[in-house]
């Protein structure tokens, strides 16, 4: 509540502020308010372990055991969610895209806009549509393995190599969305007057330096060096 908020300061500055987003932590306990500090907002259901569909009995195969505490929760989550989400227009992903070209359909002739877009892919769990994954085919007969643990890689070369194509695809389902937000300012003409920036929050670990994911381990460039084009 104390930080000073670029949103807020564009929008005293009479900049419309809209934020189009899937990114779960929002409507956890700490995690408010950020999105409250946009003129409006679109929440999109279902990322991660979002606790979005409510069903009492834990699906069938999954051992949670071995889990730390914290992410036993998310993990049942995100596999209750995933029977919700099974055809490319269902995704998240794709979803929130959908939202964001559609407000800038709507307003792309007005002045003093700012949209905030924001996926939460390509964060982990890898979980993309058949087309994507076919883009990277591989034999693998292991276990269903596209959410890496924090911290040193245990798991043998064959499901890291599986992992990575998981990510893989992903990456291309992002880049795909990100794609028709630029065929749209070319079918639109907004290079002339419209900042486009895309960036990231952070990196991540896929068995470089024999670890995973992030923040257990030092700040390597994988994880520091994030992308930025404006």
């Amino acid at each position: 509540p104390f930080d000073d908020s670029a949103i807020e300061r564009l929008g005293e500055a009479g900049v419309y502020t809209h934020l189009v987003t899937d990114h779960q932590h929002y409507w956890e306990d700490g995690g408010g308010t950020y999105h409250t500090r946009y003129e409006s907002f679109e929440l999109i259901r279902g990322q991660e372990g979002d606790p979005w569909k409510g069903e009492v009995k834990a699906p069938e195969g999954l051992n949670l055991d071995k889990l730390p505490p914290h992410a036993r929760k998310m993990v049942r989550h995100d596999r209750i969610n995933r029977t919700y989400i099974q055809e490319p227009e269902e995704f998240p992903q794709a979803r929130t895209f959908e939202k964001g070209l559609a407000f800038i359909q709507r307003n792309h002739q007005e002045d003093q806009w700012f949209l905030q877009l924001e996926t939460f892919d390509p964060h982990e769990p890898f979980y993309s549509p058949d087309a994507f994954k076919k883009l990277y085919p591989h034999e693998y007969e292991g276990r269903p393995f596209d959410w890496p643990p924090y911290g040193p890689v245990t798991e043998s070369p064959e499901e890291v190599r599986h992992m990575r194509y998981e990510y893989a695809s992903l990456l291309s389902m992002c880049d795909h969305y990100l794609g028709k937000v630029l065929d749209l300012m070319d079918q639109l003409d907004l290079w002339k007057d419209t900042l486009l920036i895309v960036n990231t929050d952070h990196g991540f670990l896929l068995g470089e330096h024999d670890q995973w994911a992030k923040c257990v381990q030092p700040f390597y460039n994988e994880v520091a060096h994030t992308p930025l084009f404006i």
